[in-house]
């Protein structure tokens, strides 16, 4: 809404002797265009030299008063007149109507300033007069009117010029309690049509009816009105909750479900796509793999492999071979395990980020020679031979020949070791592989590129390079890990948009839910509204209440699922073998989520609560 009036730390003082006194102190408020509201406060509590300065008539001590932009408190006496005519309609408590004009021209009186043309003048004083019932008196005497109809010619000057805020102050106090009645529902048909409308009142009985009440005591702005009433919603809003503990427990249960499966679900989903990020960086994302399909007309030889390696080092950084040895390892004739044994070079433990427990890495030396050692798993280690310091130096057999353990890799898999898993592995010179195997040509090669940034440029490179060797397509594949990880991830974030629009939906039945509660609850309640209302509680105030009881109501129940899911989501990471702690941006949108519905779908049933007439929901039983 734009903003009609804004004041910022308004303050009035006036000097009585040697003492400096208040009249406003330190007074702050926005109003917007098109609100009606009524200042309330006691005699001496300062709201009518507010009023006055919010009318033009006076100007604040300090502090910046803007009324429609524009800065009042720096205005000389001519411009304050201007903006008095041009934007603020007065309706005083006393009436003020010029005793020696007639009705009309009382009316006409603001625009003959504006500098209106007779004619007009004329026509619109009794369009205005018309809207407050009183245009066939027009051309009587004041004094033949009685005190509300006075009142409502005060209504119609103020109305004349078309302002942009109607000001009126004590405007019921000369009048009796009916005709009181009329003149307020002339201000609230003025408001409904578009205009702004400020009430001055010390009368509470007649504050409410405006749509916002603002409190003056002592100069300032009495706020902790609004915090009482606010509290005290809430205290209501708790015991109804209390009062209807079944009901409240199942309009939280969808919230419960709701809110807990977007947490669990988007943490376990989070915590898998880690888990496999993690699992590739371990086995190198930078790395790509090459399956050869060798036949003795087209076969690229590792001399070829190695020349294209070192003349693309600003790409790659390390290349290994790898020849596969099927078999069984052997330590004397008892102990035996079903391992995989790979022949590589000596960059490949640096590609696999291995880390040594005990010993050494393959050497390019071992390459040259074909020498007979091998690097273990640590879970090899362990089973053959109890521990890695025990490993290192013993003699193995891997089909029949004879292998020394010279390194063992630390432990990989810190949940679990198992046979086939991440320890299970063996590592001898691919030269020693391929003699072991009767082959010296391997059909599978690893690279790692400098840098992930250029591992597009490394496939294009590779696949240029055997394309000239092998002329069929089908007879080379290269594959990067990193173009892996990276369609894996977009698989994953769809299946995680799924989960969550599910579970979303779950939440907005859920919001469904409270709000057929809520309104079951309206109507259970209507006699209870129709008594709070005939005691003087304002719609806004039935409405609050309603609102804060759905808010609460919405904001528990996702609480717990929120807990819920906190729990939960953790408890199936250990389950699956991975770590899955909740996740905070799924919780903070979780929570958000359950506020929001209680925002959204308490407002409904809580202006059905504050339209109810307090008449008929008296009569209800």
């Amino acid at each position: 809404m734009e903003k009609l009036i804004q004041m910022m730390d308004i303050r009035k003082e006036y000097k009585m002797g040697d003492e400096i006194v208040y009249a406003n102190d330190g007074i702050t408020l926005d109003i917007d265009k098109g609100e009606f509201v009524a200042i309330v406060g006691k005699s001496g509590s300062g709201k009518s030299t507010l009023m006055n300065i919010i009318g033009a008539l006076d100007v604040p001590t300090s502090g910046t008063y803007l009324l429609g932009g524009k800065d009042v408190g720096k205005m000389s006496d001519n411009q304050l007149a201007d903006i008095r005519n041009e934007m603020i309609g007065f309706v005083f408590q006393q009436y003020n109507l010029l005793p020696r004009m007639n009705i009309l021209e009382n009316v006409e009186l603001p625009l003959l300033y504006a500098h209106v043309p007779t004619h007009e003048r004329e026509k619109r004083a009794l369009e205005a007069l018309e809207k407050v019932g009183l245009a066939e008196k027009a051309k009587q005497m004041p004094k033949q009117l009685s005190g509300g109809q006075q009142q409502r010619v005060s209504i119609a000057r103020a109305l004349a010029a078309n302002p942009s805020l109607i000001l009126a102050d004590e405007p019921t106090g000369a009048l009796d309690s009916k005709t009181s009645r009329q003149v307020l529902d002339f201000f609230k048909k003025i408001h409904e049509e578009g205009n702004t409308v400020i009430m001055i009142t010390h009368d509470n009985s007649i504050a409410i009816e405006a749509k916002r009440v603002i409190r003056i005591a002592d100069g300032k702005i009495n706020l902790m009105e609004v915090v009482k009433i606010m509290l005290q919603s809430f205290k209501l809003a708790i015991k109804s909750i209390i009062a209807n503990k079944m009901r409240s427990f199942l309009t939280m249960l969808g919230l419960i479900i709701g809110v807990s499966a977007v947490v669990i679900l988007v943490s376990v989903m989070m915590g898998y796509m880690n888990n496999m990020v993690k699992s590739f960086m371990d086995m190198g994302a930078n790395t790509i793999s090459v399956s050869l399909v060798n036949s003795p007309a087209r076969q690229a030889s590792i001399d070829q492999m190695y020349d294209f390696f070192n003349e693309n080092r600003n790409v790659f950084s390390e290349m290994s071979p790898q020849v596969g040895v099927s078999g069984t390892i052997k330590v004397g004739t008892t102990k035996s395990t079903s391992t995989t044994v790979s022949g590589v070079s000596e960059y490949y433990s640096k590609m696999k980020n291995y880390k040594l427990e005990k010993g050494r890495n393959l050497s390019y030396a071992d390459m040259i020679s074909r020498q007979k050692v091998v690097v273990i798993g640590y879970y090899v280690a362990l089973k053959l031979f109890g521990s890695p310091k025990e490993a290192l130096g013993q003699i193995i057999k891997i089909n029949g020949s004879a292998f020394t353990v010279v390194g063992v890799v630390e432990r990989q898999d810190k949940k679990q070791l198992s046979a086939r898993g991440n320890d299970d592995f063996a590592l001898m010179p691919y030269s020693t592989a391929g003699q072991l195997n009767g082959t010296s040509v391997p059909d599978t090669y690893t690279f790692a590129t400098v840098d992930t940034k250029v591992s597009d440029k490394a496939v294009t490179l590779l696949k240029d390079f055997l394309k000239t060797i092998y002329t069929q397509k089908e007879t080379y594949f290269v594959e990067s890990m990193s173009q892996m990880l990276s369609e894996i991830n977009v698989q994953l974030a769809l299946m995680s948009t799924i989960i969550g629009a599910i579970a979303g939906i779950s939440l907005l039945v859920a919001g469904v839910g409270v709000m057929n509660i809520m309104l079951v609850s309206v109507t259970e309640r209507t006699r209870e509204i129709g008594i709070r209302k005939a005691l003087g509680a304002r719609k806004g105030v039935i409405m609050q209440q309603f609102v804060i009881e759905a808010l609460v109501t919405s904001t528990l129940g996702g609480s717990v699922g929120i807990l819920l899911g906190c729990v939960v989501s953790p408890t199936i990471g250990r389950v699956m073998g991975m770590s899955s702690p909740a996740n905070f941006n799924a919780v903070l949108i979780s929570f958000s989520v359950s506020v929001a519905i209680g925002l959204i779908f308490g407002y409904m049933p809580a202006m059905r609560a504050a339209s109810l007439n307090p008449i008929d929901a008296l009569r209800s039983e």
